[in-house]
């Protein structure tokens, strides 16, 4: 088993997970916001280990090296038990940089435009 690769989370995407679990427990209380939190950790964690798992597409026509992965791939454990998230609807927008880093770019809602959102990278 390989070692998890080192991760960052870029700005962008830290500003993206606060606005999704801020209006995760607006809408849906503290209990799924928290279970939400949970999920994006688990993708970003199972991204971290095999950035080539099962989900994950290439996104050449957006930006350079960027990847997105559904979170609806992934399942978080609570409380000893593997669960999924009711309808998770977010993407990570993701690179492996030079340096082997995973970088998170962004968390997006599936229903966005992807490539509007996500910050080129050239070549």
């Amino acid at each position: 088993m390989t070692s998890p690769r080192k991760v960052i989370l870029a700005p962008a995407a830290e500003e993206d997970i606060t606005a999704i679990l801020g209006w995760s427990a607006e809408t849906f209380g503290d209990a799924a916001s928290r279970r939400y939190a949970a999920l994006i950790v688990q993708a970003i964690m199972d991204l971290a280990k095999q950035p080539t798992r099962a989900g994950v597409h290439e996104r050449p026509e957006i930006s350079v090296r960027l990847c997105s992965y559904h979170l609806a791939h992934s399942r978080v454990r609570i409380r000893n038990v593997e669960e999924r998230v009711a309808a998770p609807r977010h993407f990570v927008m993701f690179r492996i940089r030079n340096d082997g880093v995973l970088e998170i770019v962004r968390i997006l809602h599936d229903s966005m435009d992807l490539a509007r959102y996500v910050p080129h990278e050239e070549e």
